[in-house]
């Protein structure tokens, strides 16, 4: 039974993502942006009073890190980072995740360029 792409780890669950586990609107735009747009279609549904609070921007950053993540984090690690009802913590773990994600694709792309300098002009199995 082959694994689930859960169940595999490091570059050989980056390469069987879609798009290397980048969600495509998460990589042309920033994540301040993100979630400022958010909270310009959420906050005609809040109270003054609740979208004011200084956690409120902090709430929806961590939920867009998560959201911008989505191909990349496990149902297991998303579980986790909603237990917990701290912002600071769901972005803590957001950047742990996003910092992790890219040493992977750098590894991945360090791969990929040497593959293709031993290759030379004739190489077509690459892509």
């Amino acid at each position: 039974m082959e694994p689930k792409i859960n169940e595999i780890s490091g570059i050989e669950r980056i390469r069987q993502l879609d798009n290397y586990g980048l969600k495509r609107y998460a990589y042309q735009t920033s994540i301040q942006t993100l979630t400022h747009d958010l909270i310009d279609k959420l906050t005609p549904f809040y109270s003054p009073t609740y979208t004011t609070r200084e956690e409120f921007f902090y709430e929806k950053a961590s939920f867009v890190t998560l959201r911008a993540l989505e191909p990349y984090v496990t149902p297991k690690q998303v579980a986790k980072s909603l237990i917990g009802t701290s912002s600071l913590t769901r972005l803590k773990m957001g950047y742990e995740l996003m910092l992790e994600h890219r040493l992977l694709l750098e590894e991945l792309a360090r791969e990929m360029s040497d593959a293709l300098l031993e290759c030379g002009e004739e190489c077509t199995d690459l892509w």
